[in-house]
């Protein structure tokens, strides 16, 4: 009975030794996720202030369009002015 109780022994260290390296390896593995989740927020980060980034220039865009087509109108209209003017002169 002294050799069954010793081989059990055996057997639960021998266990205990696999359930720690299997630990181990666990901590391991969350270590690496951690890392990993880590480095995907900071790209995460970057993403959105691109993309802030990217709406700023937009507005920008389209509030330069918006005073080009306003100017354009204005010249338009000075160009017709200064054309109607010149056609009347053009006459005397």
């Amino acid at each position: 009975m002294s050799a069954a109780i010793e081989r059990s022994t055996a057997e639960q260290a021998q266990a205990t030794k696999l359930v720690s390296k299997a630990m181990e390896k666990v901590l391991l593995m969350v270590g690496e996720i951690a890392k990993a989740t880590t480095e995907q927020s900071r790209g995460i980060q970057l993403i959105v202030q691109a993309t802030e980034k990217m709406r700023d220039v937009s507005t920008h865009v389209k509030t330069a369009t918006n005073e080009q087509s306003i100017n354009g109108k204005h010249i338009s209209q000075a160009i017709e002015l200064v054309s109607d003017k010149s056609g009347r002169y053009q006459g005397l």
